[in-house]
């Protein structure tokens, strides 16, 4: 009786070791296929998406050039604050 028991677990260990080991290669396999797959996607459709020159044009439609004068004014308040500091 000890002898069928043992030959039984003997069998089921066996058919279990070759399970996991194929299950074990099913995973890898699809890891590798999935790596694949990813690299692919993101080399032709996200990279080329996500970093796309884009222009940035602006139309000023406004009459009232206030904008204007006051950059003017900055620009001319900096350029008379470094020649003070040239002339001291």
């Amino acid at each position: 009786n000890f002898f069928y028991l043992s030959f039984a677990a003997i069998s089921i260990g066996v058919q279990l070791k070759i399970l996991v080991k194929l299950y074990q290669s099913l995973i890898k396999d699809k890891q590798i296929i999935f790596n694949e797959v990813y690299n692919e996607y993101t080399e032709k459709f996200v990279n080329p998406n996500c970093f796309v020159h884009k222009y940035e044009v602006g139309i000023q439609t406004d009459v009232d050039k206030t904008w204007d004068k006051i950059n003017i004014n900055a620009n001319n308040n900096n350029t008379k604050q470094k020649q003070k500091g040239k002339k001291e």
